[in-house]
């Protein structure tokens, strides 16, 4: 199997769940204070209504911090955080408001796990960097869990003007079946990597600019099933 045997059910299916964890990463990047309070009122408590954990109040997002957890462990690329982000009182501190807070305890049932990372330099600084000194970016490195980096080579990558935002696909490096995507904005980043030779389904969502939501996604459940593993 290569790259291109993936079906085309499965590639377009991710490249629209990236669109998608991208948007929802940007949307829920504004503070709590910007939701409007109906709105907040009723997607909190449709989506809390079966949760044991009922989700926490306004008050507790006035404490909202960037890189709000410690670092293990860390490399040159990225800082992987303490703490299990599955856990509900971690997901307070994750959350940007009770919206993200629900949909967040929510999406636990279609994913293994969930760390914050903290990217050093994230890609808008990198192709920036790239444009000035008119080297094109060949390969990049993307978190997995625990310090682990998966080396990316780069096929195809189409960046705006000013390289303040963009997207680029590719695969692993020394893996041709697999397939990594990635899109970027001001500093905000959210990318899958997936191997169905070697069972890697990672997605990421942008926190707040140089933070990283990494998760492992069980491509059945995750996305409504757009995720097929199927190939031609």
């Amino acid at each position: 199997m290569n790259f291109l045997s993936l079906s085309k059910k499965f590639r377009l299916g991710a490249v629209a769940f990236l669109a998608a964890v991208f948007v929802a990463g940007i949307f829920f990047w504004r503070s709590e204070k910007q939701l409007p309070l109906a709105e907040k009122k009723v997607a909190a408590v449709a989506l809390t209504k079966n949760f044991n954990s009922a989700a926490p109040s306004s008050a507790q997002y006035a404490l909202f911090q960037k890189k709000p957890f410690a670092v293990i462990e860390q490399t040159g690329n990225y800082a992987w955080t303490t703490n299990d982000g599955r856990q509900p009182q971690f997901i307070r501190q994750l959350a940007h408001n009770e919206f993200e807070y629900a949909r967040m305890v929510q999406e636990n049932d279609t994913i293994y796990r969930r760390q914050l990372v903290y990217h050093k330099q994230t890609l808008s600084e990198l192709t920036q960097h790239a444009m000035q000194s008119g080297e094109p970016i060949r390969e990049l490195a993307v978190p997995g869990f625990d310090g682990q980096e998966f080396q990316v080579e780069v096929r195809n990558l189409e960046v705006a003007e000013g390289g303040n935002s963009g997207t680029f696909s590719g695969h692993i490096m020394g893996k041709p079946d697999s397939m990594v995507t990635f899109a970027f904005k001001n500093g905000r980043e959210a990318f899958t990597v997936v191997s169905l030779a070697e069972k890697i389904f990672l997605s990421a969502e942008p926190r707040e600019a140089g933070e990283l939501v990494v998760k492992q996604f069980d491509p059945v459940k995750y996305g409504g099933g757009n995720l097929s593993c199927g190939v031609e």
